[in-house]
């Protein structure tokens, strides 16, 4: 479980670094895509969120179900 916590906060690292340095705006030029994919970060950004989404399930179900 610590882990899990771990890497999460390695993530809102990565997400805090990429809003002040805008990694996600290059992203852009990877695909020339219009109507919804007109930004072309979205592809690889919704990719990786479905992965770790996916991955963190179990992660989620073994938290407890009340919190003091």
């Amino acid at each position: 479980m610590r882990l899990r916590f771990a890497l999460l906060g390695v993530l809102f690292f990565y997400i805090s670094l990429d809003d002040f340095t805008t990694l996600h705006e290059n992203a852009n030029s990877w695909f020339n895509l219009d109507g919804i994919f007109y930004f072309g970060w979205v592809i690889p950004a919704g990719l990786i969120v479905a992965v770790l989404g996916l991955a963190y399930i179990p992660f989620l179900k073994s938290l407890p179900a009340k919190s003091t």
